[in-house]
């Protein structure tokens, strides 16, 4: 497997780091690109690697892209909005399509990065061979509503929150909940016509459970996989998601 690591200029002027592992000795290869959670460094992320690897071992190549303001990238992770992850997944998707090598593309997204996917293949701007989903996040506001930790009404109010995360406090611009009011996420699930998996622990304490379920009716060729008792991260379930993303990818070229 080659790994080359790169930057790409997305369309208001920022650098985002970018890296993509394909196996040189196949002439054309059809390639998965990652969309991740938000605070999430694709590069030193242990959930990439063990994605990038399944996609492998089943004849796919992989980019990872990391957001503005997310490991080596330019720009402040505190302002990621839907709009801004939109940008920067689509200069990633452009930047592919004008690779020879590329013979079509895929799609999977974490959390953050599922929703980003949904709405990038619903707008119908690019095809795509299939959508893996894993606790994906769907409906932003929604999100947020349901989170007893988070008094949205103040946090307008003070224009940001702060949270913790395994990388220190970060902190949360009110323009990432005002933002999703922009978008109709059901709305679009229902223009999602390829073949798409969904994977959600139903103990999920940050995104709701319920989101999975509702999206899984919506999308006609969507199979839902519950993880029982699981939450929003897959520490000690790596081995269940490898058996039901090889299954699911055995049929997929």
């Amino acid at each position: 497997m080659n790994t080359a690591r790169f930057f790409l200029t997305n369309t208001s002027g920022i650098k985002l780091e970018c890296r993509i592992d394909r196996d040189l000795a196949r002439k054309k290869q059809s390639v998965v690109i990652h969309a991740m959670g938000s605070y999430s460094d694709c590069f030193q992320s242990t959930v990439q690697p063990f994605l990038t690897n399944i996609f492998a071992a089943h004849g796919f190549a992989s980019m990872r892209i990391n957001y503005r303001g997310h490991g080596n990238s330019e720009g402040d992770s505190g302002f990621i909005t839907t709009t801004s992850g939109l940008e920067d997944i689509q200069t990633a998707i452009d930047y592919l399509k004008t690779l020879d090598w590329v013979d079509g593309i895929a799609a999977c997204g974490v959390s953050y990065g599922g929703g980003l996917l949904l709405h990038t293949i619903a707008s119908g701007k690019d095809t795509y061979k299939f959508l893996i989903l894993l606790s994906p996040l769907i409906d932003m506001q929604h999100r947020f509503d349901k989170d007893p930790s988070v008094d949205v009404k103040q946090w307008a109010k003070d224009g940001f929150y702060e949270v913790e995360y395994d990388t220190g406090i970060k902190r949360r611009d009110y323009s990432l909940y005002a933002d999703a009011a922009n978008y109709t996420p059901w709305t679009d699930a229902e223009k999602i016509k390829i073949p798409t998996i969904i994977i959600h622990g139903n103990k999920d304490e940050t995104v709701p459970y319920e989101q999975a379920t509702k999206l899984n009716k919506i999308i006609k060729q969507s199979q839902l996989e519950t993880l029982e008792g699981v939450g929003h991260r897959y520490s000690g379930h790596t081995d269940k998601i490898k058996i039901i993303l090889d299954d699911f990818l055995k049929t997929k070229k």
